[in-house]
C-alpha cells in the first residue's frame, strides 16, 4: 500500500508532468477572442406602452462610423398602433412627425450625421446637452421600435433646374431645388442669408418639407421677406439630405403654397445680412473696449496725480530741512560770533527830571 507521502508526492508530479506539457505553441493554438465591433446599430424599444416614453439619444459613434463608411443612417420605425415622435435638442426640435403613423423609414444623409455627431454635444443653457427621442403614444398599449443604423442607401440626384422663382395659382405643391442659392449661403454665411420674397394679392402659406416629417410653417405677405438664416437655414439645408422610398431625391424639397383665390409669385435669393445678434456683439464689443480704455486714461491720470502730491510732499520736506539746518547754521555762527566778541561790561543809569530831561 502507498504511503502518505509518497501519494503527495506522486500527485505533485503528475500536476508539473500536466503544466510543462503544455507548450508555447499549444497556447498560440488556443481560441481567439472575439473582434470587438463597432457600433453600427442603435435600438429602442417598446411594449405595451401607452403615454409618452423619453429616452436619451447618443448617435455620436453611430454617426462618425457611417461618416467614416460614407454610408447614412437608416431611422426604421414599426408599431403596432399610431405613434408620433420629435428628436429633440435643448428642447428645439430637430426632425419631428406629430401625425400619428404605423411605420416609416427615413435615410439621414452626411449633414444630419456631422449634426449628430458634432453640434449635438454642444452645450444647453437650462436642459441637458443630449439628443432626446420623445415618442408618443395612443391610449392603446402599443409595441415597436425605432432603429437607427448604417445603411448603403443611394440616393438620387435631382435635375440640373433649379428654381429661383415660382409663379402660382391657388396651390402649388411640387420638389424644387435651389442647390446653387443654398451653397452660397451657406459658403459666404457670416456677411450673406438666402432670402424669399413675395409679390401676392393676399397672405399666402408656405410649407417647406418632405418625407411627410413635419413641415415649417410660414405666412408670407406681400413685400415682406423670409430670411433664412441660423437654425432655420441649417434646417432647411439638412432638409435637402433626407431620403425616402417615395422622395429619394438629393438637394431638393418639397414646397406647398396655399393661397385660396390668390394668385402671384415668390423669389428666392441670397442677399447681404448681418444678424442684428452679430450687430449687437459688436457694438457690446466696441463699448467694452470704450469702458476699459476710459478706465485705463483714469487710472493713468490718478497716478500722474498721486505722484505730483508726492513730489510736493517730498519738495515741501526737503524745503524744510534745508531751512531747518540754514537757521542751525546761522545761530552756530552767532554763537561764534559772540565768542569772539567781548562785549564792555557798564551799567548806565539815566534821571529824568519832571521836565522830562536829564
Amino acid at each position: 500500500m502507498m504511503k502518505y507521502k509518497d501519494l503527495i508526492s506522486y500527485r505533485l508530479y503528475l500536476t508539473l508532468a500536466l503544466i510543462f506539457s503544455v507548450t508555447p505553441s499549444a497556447i498560440k493554438k488556443s481560441v481567439p477572442l472575439p473582434e470587438i465591433h463597432r457600433i453600427k446599430s442603435l435600438k429602442f424599444e417598446f411594449t405595451d406602452s401607452i403615454g409618452s416614453i423619453e429616452w436619451d439619444l447618443d448617435l455620436a459613434q453611430v454617426a462618425k462610423n457611417a461618416l467614416e463608411s460614407k454610408s447614412l443612417i437608416k431611422l426604421d420605425i414599426h408599431a403596432t398602433e399610431p405613434i408620433r415622435f420629435a428628436i429633440k435638442k435643448c428642447k428645439n426640435i430637430v426632425l419631428s412627425k406629430s401625425s400619428g403613423f404605423y411605420n416609416s423609414t427615413l435615410y439621414l444623409d452626411a449633414p444630419w450625421l456631422e449634426f449628430f455627431l458634432e453640434e449635438a454635444n454642444k452645450p444647453c443653457l437650462k436642459e441637458p446637452n443630449e439628443l432626446s427621442l420623445e415618442v408618443h403614444f395612443s391610449y392603446k398599449g402599443t409595441s415597436g421600435h425605432f432603429s437607427f443604423s448604417e445603411s448603403t442607401f443611394t440616393p438620387q440626384r435631382h435635375s440640373s433646374e433649379q428654381t429661383t422663382s415660382i409663379q402660382f395659382t391657388n396651390l402649388y405643391s411640387r420638389m424644387i431645388s435651389m442647390e446653387k442659392l443654398l451653397r452660397k449661403a451657406l459658403a459666404y454665411r457670416p456677411t450673406n442669408t438666402l432670402m424669399a420674397i413675395s409679390d401676392v394679392s393676399k397672405p399666402v402659406e408656405v410649407r417647406f418639407g418632405k418625407c411627410g416629417v413635419d413641415q415649417r410653417i410660414f405666412d408670407m405677405k406681400k413685400d415682406t421677406p423670409l430670411l433664412f438664416h441660423g437654425e432655420l437655414l441649417d434646417h432647411f439645408y439638412r432638409l435637402n439630405f433626407l431620403y425616402c422610398d417615395a422622395e429619394p431625391w438629393k438637394w431638393m424639397f418639397n414646397l406647398t403654397i396655399s393661397s385660396p383665390n390668390s394668385t402671384g409669385l415668390i423669389a428666392f435669393d441670397v442677399v447681404n445680412y448681418k444678424n442684428p445678434r452679430e450687430n449687437f456683439k459688436l457694438v457690446s464689443a466696441v463699448l467694452i473696449l470704450l469702458v476699459l480704455l476710459l478706465i485705463l486714461v483714469w487710472c493713468f491720470v490718478g497716478l500722474l496725480l498721486l505722484q505730483a502730491i508726492k513730489d510736493s510732499m517730498r519738495m515741501r520736506a526737503a524745503a524744510k530741512i534745508f531751512h531747518q539746518e540754514k537757521y542751525s547754521s546761522f545761530e552756530k555762527e552767532l554763537q561764534a560770533i559772540n565768542g569772539l566778541v567781548d562785549l564792555p561790561l557798564f551799567s548806565t543809569t539815566f534821571s529824568m527830571n519832571g521836565a522830562g530831561k536829564e
